[in-house]
């Protein structure tokens, strides 16, 4: 959910809202229509109850919605000060900065919440990347297990291949010594001897 779509779009519950921020304007402004001038004190206590549909219209829409709050405002109490308090400006200062003030407040309130929320999408925003960095990297810590699994297989396969040359090494080491002593036997034995089978067998086999 972006800015955009929060102040701008209408969702859902925005009638409901601008319902119930338009009764609380009216009835602020019927209680100001009804009260006599004379009781000033009461007028002042609803002069500043206004700032209640104000900072909920702030808080709920951003800038848009203190502006627009403020404006409706104006249009309901701005004809009550020109029709019960005369409308001139010197005896209404008071009444006409308090108006300026519902925009002023209702901008910067908006302002703020509109920050927040800005904020608070930028921290979901950062907490879901770092979500699914942790999966990615949970996925290459599994890879990289599953790699060395592959290693290791690899490297038992190549001990494996290295075993019948290390066997024929040592196969070759007595029967070298056996075709010698062999040799050293024909060159002592009789002429007769020297051609038999035996010492054919033998240097047959160890010549292999």
């Amino acid at each position: 959910m972006d800015l955009k779509t929060t102040f701008v779009q209408p969702d859902k519950n925005s009638f409901i809202w601008w319902t119930g921020i338009t009764i609380l304007v009216v009835i602020i402004s019927i209680l100001h229509y009804t009260t006599p001038t004379m009781n000033w004190e009461y007028h002042l206590i609803l002069m500043q109850s206004y700032f209640i549909p104000v900072l909920l219209a702030a808080f709920r829409f951003g800038i848009r919605g203190g502006l627009i709050s403020a404006l409706l405002i104006t249009v309901f109490y701005l004809p009550h000060i020109m029709l019960q308090w005369g409308g001139f400006v010197e005896t209404n200062m008071i009444r006409f900065l308090q108006i300026l003030l519902f925009f002023v407040i209702g901008y910067m309130t908006g302002f703020k919440t509109e920050r927040e929320k800005e904020e608070k999408e930028k921290f979901q925003r950062s907490a879901s990347e770092l979500s699914a960095n942790l999966e990615k990297l949970k996925r290459q810590a599994e890879e990289i297990g599953l790699l060395e699994q592959q290693l290791r297989q690899v490297d038992r396969l190549s001990v494996i291949g290295e075993l019948p040359a290390n066997l024929a090494h040592e196969v070759r080491n007595p029967l070298g010594s056996i075709r010698g002593a062999a040799e050293i036997l024909r060159s002592e034995a009789p002429d007769a001897l020297k051609k038999s089978e035996f010492f054919q067998i033998i240097f047959g086999e160890t010549d292999r």
